[in-house]
């Protein structure tokens, strides 16, 4: 039994991802930790859920093999450095890291294993591939852009699918973000030759795909030893 700790618990995706642990037959719920001012501290997480959520901080005295991390930059250095200390696996999810927090990641994973993905449904990642050939075919020959939407509540932009994808075209390629209403989230790639356009897009209808990514990325990265992976390594298997 693989057991779990969700930090941000209360947020879109730390609460799918708890209702989704509930239903798996070999993992388990074991802490789970929000922000002080949060209505569900100090409360248990549900009827049904011996879980009481306490605070980020309070983790390390909690017993569990995997830290899993979707909720802000500098929630996630605090959830790093706990992971780092009590030998938990990480899965983290968590967008807009600067370069600094990314060489925290990059550290906690020479200490335990750390499967870290700006996006982990299975769809994007053959949306990598398919780009990564068309990059290769089209080269500087045809104009690119990037265009990404996502709800008004996200914070980053553009998105790290988007700087992902920005990573692998090899031009200085414009990316256009867009944060409204309450889309879950959608990125496009524009190529445009001369008498020609080909549009290579993406759609997330719901966060549940990502959910059922991150229970991938949890059996997959609690077996492993010290070290960065990615949802390629995770979908290899």
């Amino acid at each position: 039994m693989i057991r779990v700790a969700i930090v941000g618990v209360g947020g879109r995706m730390g609460s799918l991802i708890a209702g989704l642990i509930a239903e798996a037959k070999d993992m388990a719920l074991t802490a789970a930790s929000e922000h002080a001012a949060h209505p569900l501290l100090g409360k248990r997480l549900s009827a049904a859920s011996d879980v009481v959520v306490c605070t980020t901080d309070e983790l390390l005295t909690r017993e569990a093999d995997v830290l899993v991390d979707f909720t802000r930059p500098e929630v996630c250095m605090r959830s790093m450095a706990i992971a780092k200390e009590a030998r938990m696996a990480v899965v983290c999810g968590t967008t807009g890291l600067d370069g600094a927090q990314v060489e925290v990641v990059r550290d906690t994973a020479r200490h335990v294993p750390v499967l870290f993905s700006p996006n982990m449904s299975v769809g994007i990642h053959a949306f990598y591939r398919a780009l990564e050939g068309l990059a290769r075919e089209l080269g500087g020959a045809y104009d690119a852009a990037v265009v990404e939407l996502h709800h008004k509540h996200k914070l980053d932009a553009p998105s790290g699918t988007a700087k992902r994808m920005l990573e692998l075209l090899t031009q200085d390629t414009p990316c256009h973000s867009l944060r409204i209403g309450e889309i879950v989230g959608e990125h496009q790639v524009h190529f445009a030759g001369q008498g020609e356009r080909i549009v290579l897009t993406h759609h997330a209808l719901s966060r549940e795909t990502f959910a059922h990514g991150a229970l991938r990325a949890i059996r997959f990265v609690h077996r492993k030893a010290p070290g960065l992976y990615t949802m390629f390594d995770c979908l290899a298997e």
